[in-house]
């Protein structure tokens, strides 16, 4: 060892904060790659499944994103109430999302077991669908061909020095449309009330993928809190091969589950007429799109 180097002696512990790193009077805290028990715990509490949280699932796979979000929890007439969920599906660059299924299941809260004597209680009735939209949409988009044809025409002038010919241009405008099926969504209400399955598909002759938007609406007849779990797959093409996705967990690595308390859940607005003929046709006239989503470049395109 060469005697014109100081040598300094440093001591390393190792504790429990994730996020401190000091160095000071020679003695080295390096942060540990370990963390308690208890710590743990504290950064992520248990959430309650009561606690509202209407984001109920966001995935990302190859810059591929699909999310499923609560926009509205309403009550309605005579122990119904009226769900909607947005559901955002936006494609990689080079990518489309050719098709989804989506499931969308209600049950009953489970209750704990009572201790001591066990009375007879009336049976809890079972929260079920009973109305869903969209049942069959279909959205498509109109092309427009436009051919324009020229000519040119000779009328005969007679007059007293004889016939003279002249040359008129013309033009003659002919215009086609053909309104092209983009996708479908088909809604189901399966096993009795106890869940909803939509499939939504592109057009497979067009191949411009399934709504980057698109909403999901049950309605639900309950007493009191019921679960709400979600099922959602999809398939991404543009690649070289489909890429499957499917939204297992939510945001905060939790389940997809829900237990809803419509009180304590209710959001979005109400834009139904009072009554139950109100809300039946506002639900009927669901189709599954998003106003307002959809803009159209009213520039001018240019050209070289």
């Amino acid at each position: 060892m060469d005697p014109q180097l100081d040598e300094k002696n440093f001591t390393i512990s190792f504790e429990e904060d994730l996020f401190t790193l000091v160095e000071s009077e020679g003695i080295y805290r390096a942060r540990s790659i370990f963390k308690s028990r208890e710590a743990a715990a504290e950064a992520h509490p248990e959430r309650n499944l009561a606690d509202p949280e209407y984001l109920v699932t966001e995935v990302e796979i190859s810059n591929s994103y699909l999310s499923a979000t609560f926009s509205t929890i309403q009550p309605l007439d005579d122990r119904k109430s009226l769900l909607i969920l947005d559901i955002a599906c936006h494609p990689a660059p080079g990518r489309r999302f050719v098709n989804a299924t989506l499931t969308w299941r209600i049950s009953s809260v489970p209750t704990s077991p009572t201790l001591g004597t066990v009375k007879s209680t009336p049976p809890i009735r079972q929260p079920k669908v009973v109305t869903i939209a969209p049942q069959h949409s279909v959205g498509g988009w109109t092309e427009e061909q436009t051919k324009l044809m020229w000519g040119l025409s000779a009328p005969v002038e007679v007059g007293f020095g004889g016939a003279s010919v002249g040359l008129t241009p013309s033009t003659e405008r002919e215009t086609q449309k053909a309104i092209m099926h983009a996708m479908t969504i088909i809604g189901t209400i399966r096993s009795g009330g106890a869940r909803a399955t939509w499939t939504v598909e592109e057009n497979k002759s067009s191949q411009r993928g399934i709504p980057s938007h698109f909403q999901l609406a049950i309605v639900v007849d309950h007493s009191g809190s019921f679960l709400s779990d979600m099922d959602i797959k999809a398939e991404l093409g543009g690649g070289l091969w489909p890429t499957f996705l499917q939204a297992k967990k939510g945001r905060s690595e939790n389940s997809l589950q829900r237990a809803i308390d419509v009180e304590t859940w209710k959001c979005g607005e109400v834009l139904w007429q009072p009554g139950e003929q109100g809300w039946k046709k506002y639900v009927a006239g669901l189709t599954g799109e998003i106003s307002g989503v959809v803009q159209e470049f009213t520039q001018t395109v240019a050209r070289p």
